[in-house]
């Protein structure tokens, strides 16, 4: 049972993780959206500039004054671009960040489901075997081996049970102690003992 949690509880982190991901994107549109609506308002203000750039051309026969305005018009217009550059920049840079950071977290996720669900058979396997009487050898790590050493250890152990009992006749059944232990990797290891 506490694999098959140890499963729910994977895809719930899988789940949260999407929907973390999929807020984030909608929360950079939204940036994007705020971005598209400065650009437009400054559009608007620099129009407003240029009308009243033309006005005063008009107005004023100091050539001066007329340089000097252009001068600042051409700056402003130049802050503004590099501001919406940088805006648009930082926010695309953040936006495939959170990408990279999302699908390598669900790819994590989904190795560790894969070994719980492979680690699940292998248990399911041998309590068919024990139910059809075959004694079953102890399973047991006794020293402090990664995840994917345990896993290759089991199954290699039980594809020698698997043909230990091709060449057996069946037996009664037996009573069959299984003490779970506290100290193994976090798919967790089995002490399994037969009596006859």
């Amino acid at each position: 049972m506490s694999l098959r949690h140890d499963l729910e509880d994977r895809d719930q982190e899988v789940h949260q993780i999407r929907e973390k991901a999929a807020a984030e994107i909608a929360d950079l549109e939204g940036i994007a959206q705020v971005h598209y609506s400065r650009a437009n308002r400054l559009g608007d203000e620099l129009n407003y500039l240029r009308a009243e750039h033309l006005e005063i051309a008009r107005r004023l026969q100091s050539q001066e004054e007329l340089s000097s305005r252009e001068h600042k018009l051409e700056d402003t217009l130049r802050e503004l671009k590099d501001d919406i550059k940088t805006e648009v920049t930082e926010g695309m840079l953040e936006l495939e960040r959170s990408r990279i950071e999302t699908a390598t977290e669900l790819e994590q996720l989904h190795d560790q489901k894969d070994n719980l669900q492979e680690h699940l058979s292998m248990l399911k396997h041998t309590r068919v075997v024990i139910r059809n009487g075959v004694n079953i050898p102890v399973l047991q790590d006794t020293t402090a081996k990664s995840n994917t050493n345990y896993f290759e250890e089991q199954q290699y152990q039980l594809k020698v049970l698997c043909q230990s009992d091709s060449h057996r006749p069946t037996t009664p059944s037996s009573d069959v102690l299984l003490n779970r232990s506290r100290t193994s990797t976090p798919a967790g290891e089995f002490d399994m003992q037969v009596r006859e």
